[in-house]
Formats: C-alpha cells, structure tokens, sequence
C-alpha cells in the first residue's frame, strides 16, 4: 500500500475504476465535454456519460447547462464523509477482531486451530516470534506501542535486517529510548491510536497480541494477514497524520470494482 496512487486512493474511497479516472480527468481538465473526458481517461465513449452523471449523483462533479453539456469536478474534500465513514468502519472492525481473539482465548489453555493458534503466554510469544523473525526471507513489519515484544527479540530482528530483510517497526513516542540497538528500524509516532501488538514476517505469518485481557494469537489465516499487511502499511507510511485518510479497511472488505 506504500506509494497509493491517487486512483488508488479514490478506489479505497469507493469509487469504481472508471468513476475514478473520469474524476481525476475532470480535475485536470476544468470544465469538459464528454468526448474529452474519454480522450484523456480511456473510458469508452458508450459509457462516460453514465460514468459523469453518477459522479454528479455522488456529489463530486456538476453539469454545465450548455449545448454540448460539459461536466466540472467540484471539490476534493466532498470525499471527507466517505473517509469518516471508513475510519468508523476500521474501528469497528478493530473491535470485533479484539473480541473474537476474546473469546478465542476463553476457551482456556493452549489452543491450536491448525491455521489459527494461541499463545498461553508472553515466553511463548516471544520464542515463536523469534523464530519466524529469524527465517523470514523478504519482510518484518511490526506494531509494538511500548517495544516491549521488540525488545524480547532485538538480537533476532538486527540479525534479519543484517541479511537485507525489510524491517520496519512502528512504536508511540513514548517508547524512545527503550530499544536504542533498533532505532534505525522504529518509526515512532505520537498521539493515541496504537491498540495492538503486531508482528507479520513475509505477508505469511501474523503475531497479535493485546493487553486487555492479555492474550496473543499466532496465525496464518489470510483474513487475519490482510488485516495485518493494512494495519502495519497505515501507520508506517503516516497516513494517520493527513486531512483525508486512507484506511486499511479495504483490505478486509471489497472496496470499488472497475468496470
């Protein structure tokens, strides 16, 4: 998700494939007719003008009363409500996510579901995180808000990133000065919003933990994994800190198809 595309951005908005391009030509073009929205878009003449009008039924272009009718893309920021929309949805997903490893975990003692499996403790934890860190072969992008699952496997992580493995690691401002042998993979943030303990090693393997209740799951679920390649990708890149942000949510639901 590193480098999103503005198209990229309008599709995790919503938007379809042609709606996107249509609203991004519009943008650069100023007011336009529809044969020069196809031209500068690549939508099929026989559908721009379906594509247009539902831009102006979603809010974000009007059209010009004049023989031949042209079209405008009103602002950008009429895309905000989508957005509040998304982050209320990821947080909701956040919390269901927490209360099903809830009840997972309720179920007392270690528990293994082939694809899904739990933790009983941080010293189990932190011994299978060590391991997968030490054999991953492309990636290790983590969320730990204190370092304090960072700090248990640091001779694991500076040895995977000695081998050119891409480590990244995101921690609360608060956490400085903690884990000083790692700064150079840490990306500390400030403000609240890191709830989650989170270790994915190659797109493959996912670790979370949580505090309340304390409890932490390993998995390979591809749900799961999804969940953590967007979590991970949202706070590395800072899109947190922006007027319009673009969730991860996408990733656990389908977001706008391309026509």
């Amino acid at each position: 998700m590193s480098g999103l595309s503005v198209m990229g951005a309008l599709a995790l908005l919503g938007l379809s494939e042609y709606e996107a391009k249509a609203y991004e030509a519009l943008v650069r073009l100023g007011e336009a007719k529809p044969s020069a929205v196809t031209r500068e878009s690549g939508i099929p003449q026989s559908k721009v003008y379906d594509v247009l009008n539902r831009l102006v039924d979603a809010g974000l272009a009007r059209v010009i009363p004049e023989r031949p009718k042209r079209y405008a893309a009103l602002p950008p920021d009429r895309l905000g409500p989508r957005v509040t929309k998304q982050r209320e949805q990821l947080e909701e997903a956040e919390k269901r996510i927490t209360e099903l490893g809830q009840k997972f975990a309720s179920r007392g003692g270690p528990q293994d579901a082939g694809e899904l499996w739990f933790l009983p403790n941080r010293k189990a934890l932190v011994t299978a995180a060590r391991d997968a860190v030490g054999a991953a072969s492309a990636t290790v992008h983590a969320i730990d808000p204190r370092l304090e699952l960072m700090s248990g496997i640091g001779p694991a992580l500076s040895e995977a990133r000695s081998r050119g493995i891409d480590v990244r690691i995101v921690a609360c401002e608060e956490a400085q000065g903690r884990f000083p042998d790692a700064e150079a993979m840490i990306r500390f943030i400030g403000g609240e919003g890191l709830a989650l303990t989170l270790l994915l090693v190659d797109d493959k393997l996912l670790f979370l933990g949580v505090d309340e209740p304390p409890m932490s799951l390993g998995t390979r679920l591809a749900g799961f994994l999804a969940f953590g390649r967007g979590y991970t990708d949202y706070w590395w890149s800072g899109r947190h800190t922006e007027r319009f942000q673009e969730s991860f949510y996408p990733y656990l639901f389908d977001g706008g198809e391309g026509e």
